[in-house]
């Protein structure tokens, strides 16, 4: 093959190169855009989840009776479902 053809070869396959680059700069673009929404609801959950297991914790009912402050995990539970509707009720 002489040097005519293989610079043709190699502009087709540097093409492809490019192509393949070009596609994962949008993926990456996509998971970026993806990870920050999801960071918008996560944060809040987290938060809210942190705070509702140190009030279970921390005031703990001595009867057991109290639904909020009978155990760590269920307040918890709790601050995660407050958590969500705040970050479901702000706005974006």
């Amino acid at each position: 093959m002489n040097t005519a053809g293989r610079q043709k070869q190699s502009d087709a396959h540097g093409g492809g190169q490019a192509a393949k680059r070009f596609k994962m700069k949008i993926l990456y673009a996509y998971i970026l855009i993806y990870t920050i929404t999801m960071t918008r609801y996560l944060i809040p959950i987290a938060i809210g989840a942190t705070l509702g297991s140190l009030m279970g914790y921390f005031g703990q009912c001595s009867s057991g009776a109290c639904p909020l402050t009978s155990t760590w995990w269920r307040g918890a539970l709790y601050g995660s479902f407050i958590g969500t509707m705040f970050a479901l009720s702000a706005r974006h």
